[in-house]
C-alpha cells in the first residue's frame, strides 16, 4: 500500500447518524480477560458491546500454534497466511501498542483472541460508531487524549479527543505490505474480521487532525492492531412468512450478527401457541451468519400457527420476533394426507381421501357367508375389519385394502357403499382421481351371496355375487 494514501484518506469526512450521548450507555467494566500467552486486558462496557481496552499483544492462536513473526519485507509481502509484527521491530513499541497482525492471523480459524472473545465484524464497529453518534464524531470519543512527548501519545492537533467511551485508541501506525512500518503517532488502525473481496478487507482508522472514525477495505497483507470484542448471544430476526397453503408455509430469517461464535446454528421454532421455542416443533437451517429460510411442512389446515427464527451459540439461544400466519383450507380433489381428498367435515381439517389410483381386481370373498356389514358413511373400517375377520379367503378386496402400506400410511379401508359413492360423485363425475371406467367394491354386504359395488361409469348402486372380480380403490380417514 503507498505511504501516503492514509494522508489521502485523511481528508474524506464521513458524517452518518445523529448524536447520542455517550454517556449513557458507557459502564465502567471489572472485566479482565487474559490471552494464551498470560497477557491481561482491562475491557470497558461501550453500549451492548464489551471492549479490550488495549491493543493485543499474543504471540500464539487459542489452540498454542505460535503466530509466524520477523518476517522480512519479502516473505511479509508474500505471505498469504497468519503473521505479526512489531513496528520498527522495537520492544518498547510492543509494550504501548500491541502487535500488528496481517488480515490472514485476525480471521485464522484457531482463534486470535481470547476464549470468549472475537475480532469484531464490520458491522460490529459500526455499531461502536453508530452509538458513539457516528462516523463524523466517534474519532474524538475513542481516541486517547494522551499527547506528545508522552510516551504513547498522539501528535497534535489530537483533534477532538476525549475518550470518553473508554476504548483509549492509540497511535499505533501500521506495516505496509511491501514491510514498511509508517504513521506512528499519527494513525490508529484496527481490523475487522469482514472480507470485502478482492484480497481486500475491511478496518477502522483514527487520525490525529480530525474527530471522525474512517472506515475503508484495504490490502489483506498489512498490518494492523486488533481489538478483541466479547462473545454475546446471537441476535436474530424472523423477517417473513409467505406461500401459506393448507399444509405448508416458506418462513426467512435473519443471523445478524452472530455474537462472535462461528458455530452458531440456526432455525425456526413453531407452534399453535404463542412464544415458541426450541422444545416445540423446530427446524434447523445450517450455521453462521446471514439471510436463510425454509417450508414448514405438514400443518393442519385452517389453523393459526406462530413462528420464531432462533440462533444457538456457546452461550445459549436467541429468539427472533414472533409472527403468525393461518394455514388455508382443503379443497376436494388435493393430493393430502396420502390420497385424493373426496371428502372434508365442518371443520374442514378432517375428511376422507382415497388412493391416487386403483389397487387391482379381486372378488368381494366368502360367497354364501353372512358377514355383518353397514352402508352408512363411516362405516368403512369396521366393515373392513368384520370381513377380514370372518373370512378366510386371501386376496380378497378386504384384505389387500387391510394389508396396505400406501405413502407412509397403513390404515388404509375398503369403502363403505355410501363413502364409496361420495367418491364417485366429488371426483369421478368430475374426471378426478384416475378411475377407470368400470364397477368398483364397496364393503357393504347386501347379503350372505351378494355385495354392494359402485358403477363408476353413469353412477348406480348395485349389488351382485361376490366371487365376481371387481376394482379395488383404498380409502383412510384423517
Amino acid at each position: 500500500m503507498n505511504r501516503y494514501l492514509f494522508v489521502l484518506m485523511g481528508v474524506l469526512l464521513v458524517f452518518t447518524g445523529c448524536r447520542k450521548d455517550v454517556t449513557d450507555g458507557l459502564q465502567p467494566s471489572p472485566l479482565m480477560v487474559t490471552d494464551i500467552d498470560g497477557n491481561t486486558y482491562n475491557t470497558v462496557q461501550i453500549g451492548n458491546q464489551f471492549w479490550t481496552q488495549s491493543n493485543l499483544k499474543v504471540t500464539k492462536y487459542r489452540n498454542g500454534d505460535n503466530i509466524p513473526t520477523g518476517l522480512s519485507d519479502a516473505q511479509w509481502y508474500s505471505s498469504t497466511t497468519g503473521a505479526y509484527a512489531i513496528y520498527n521491530n522495537a520492544a518498547a513499541n510492543d509494550a504501548l501498542y500491541g502487535k500488528l497482525y496481517n488480515w490472514y492471523a485476525a480471521t485464522d480459524s484457531r482463534g486470535l483472541c481470547p476464549t470468549g472473545w472475537h475480532v469484531p465484524t464490520d458491522a460490529e464497529w459500526t455499531a461502536l460508531t453508530d452509538f458513539l453518534g457516528g462516523e463524523s464524531v466517534a474519532g474524538g470519543k475513542m481516541k486517547s487524549t494522551s499527547t506528545q512527548p508522552t510516551p504513547g501519545g498522539w501528535n497534535s492537533p489530537n483533534t477532538g479527543a476525549t475518550d470518553s467511551s473508554g476504548f483509549t485508541g492509540l497511535p499505533d501506525g501500521y506495516r505496509d505490505s511491501g514491510g514498511g512500518f509508517y504513521y506512528l503517532g499519527s494513525n490508529g488502525i484496527w481490523w475487522s474480521s469482514s472480507d470485502a473481496g478482492s484480497g481486500y478487507a475491511w478496518f477502522r482508522r483514527l487520525d490525529s487532525y480530525y474527530a471522525n472514525v474512517f472506515r475503508y477495505n484495504v490490502d489483506q497483507r498489512l498490518g494492523f492492531s486488533v481489538r478483541c470484542l466479547k462473545n454475546t448471544l446471537p441476535q436474530v430476526n424472523t423477517t417473513s412468512v409467505t406461500k401459506v397453503s393448507y399444509s405448508s408455509a416458506l418462513v426467512t430469517g435473519e443471523v445478524s450478527p452472530d455474537g462472535g461464535d462461528q458455530n452458531t446454528t440456526r432455525g425456526f421454532c413453531y407452534a399453535i401457541t404463542t412464544n415458541p421455542a426450541i422444545s416445540n416443533d423446530t427446524t434447523m437451517n445450517g450455521t453462521g451468519l446471514g439471510v436463510y429460510s425454509d417450508t414448514l411442512q405438514n400443518l393442519v389446515p385452517l389453523t393459526t400457527y406462530y413462528v420464531r427464527a432462533y440462533a444457538t451459540n456457546s452461550l445459549g439461544t436467541s429468539y427472533g420476533n414472533e409472527m403468525s400466519f393461518t394455514t388455508t383450507s382443503l379443497t376436494i380433489g388435493l393430493n393430502y394426507a396420502g390420497g385424493i381428498l373426496f371428502y372434508i367435515d365442518s371443520t374442514s381439517k378432517h375428511g376422507l381421501v382415497c388412493a391416487p389410483s386403483d389397487q387391482g381386481s379381486f372378488q368381494w370373498g366368502c360367497n354364501g357367508t353372512n358377514i355383518s356389514t353397514s352402508t352408512a358413511f363411516g362405516t368403512g373400517m369396521a366393515n373392513t375389519l368384520a370381513i377380514v375377520n370372518g373370512c378366510s379367503q386371501r386376496p380378497i378386496a378386504a384384505s389387500v385394502c387391510n394389508d396396505l402400506v400406501l405413502n407412509g400410511y397403513d390404515d388404509w379401508y375398503l369403502p363403505s357403499r355410501d363413502e364409496l359413492s361420495l367418491m364417485y360423485q366429488n371426483l369421478g363425475t368430475l374426471n378426478l382421481g384416475n378411475f377407470s371406467n368400470t364397477n368398483y367394491w364397496s364393503s357393504s354386504q347386501f347379503n350372505s351371496d351378494y355385495a354392494w359395488f359402485v358403477k363408476f361409469n353413469g353412477y348406480v348402486n348395485f349389488n351382485f355375487t361376490k366371487f365376481i372380480y371387481y376394482q379395488v380403490r383404498v380409502v383412510r380417514a384423517f
